[in-house]
């Protein structure tokens, strides 16, 4: 009734009433917060709301469950998150004075996942003491893998370790006795001179 009164006076004065507006920023999908954490809900406000109600549901808000009720609209609350884990959680905030014409919901889901599930895992690669792999790097993207967060969440990388062999070490030929080259200086053996005399040798 009072918004409504300050309309009608702001009508009958000339001045074309604006309606005040609440935005929700956080959480407004995505998100994945532990159980039993506080966490931060925040939004925004134009135009005069001086209070305002908090809820969250589960069932995209056919029931809903209290957070705050006729709070001082501080555009951010402290939330202790419920005891229940879901993949399925929305908040909603609404004006005191106009709970059905002022207010916003969250834009999708977020979670509210058990400690030990929503931690996340980097896996590095496999590094072996003294080794420096030829190119290309041993470490590759990970294909086929579908990595999900909240959208302003930390950065994760998973790779794996691909072990690049190298190629197997091919033993050198001897060179046969008839090529043979002494060094600059030096005399051949006396066996090699004579077996390399025979075979120079033509055949009768």
């Amino acid at each position: 009734m009072q918004l409504l009164n300050v309309f009608y006076n702001r009508w009958k004065g000339g001045t074309p009433p604006t309606q005040p507006t609440l935005t929700l920023t956080q959480p407004n999908g995505g998100e994945r917060w532990r159980t039993n954490s506080q966490q931060q809900i925040r939004w925004t406000t134009t135009g005069s709301v001086a209070r305002v109600n908090l809820y969250y549901s589960t069932n995209n808000f056919s029931s809903r469950n209290n957070i705050a009720s006729n709070i001082a609209n501080t555009n951010a609350y402290a939330w202790t998150t419920p005891s229940t884990a879901s993949t399925s959680v929305k908040v909603r905030v609404e004006s005191v004075v106009s709970p059905t014409i002022v207010y916003d919901v969250s834009a999708a889901n977020f979670t509210l996942c058990a400690p030990g599930t929503c931690d996340y895992r980097v896996y590095l690669p496999l590094v072996l003491r003294n080794y420096v792999p030829p190119p290309p790097a041993c470490a590759v993207p990970l294909t086929g893998v579908t990595i999900s967060g909240p959208p302003a969440a930390m950065l994760t990388h998973v790779i794996r370790s691909t072990p690049v062999q190298r190629p197997p070490m091919r033993p050198r030929p001897l060179p046969t006795p008839g090529r043979l080259r002494p060094a600059a200086g030096r005399a051949r053996p006396a066996h090699l001179t004579s077996g390399l005399a025979r075979a120079a040798r033509p055949s009768t």
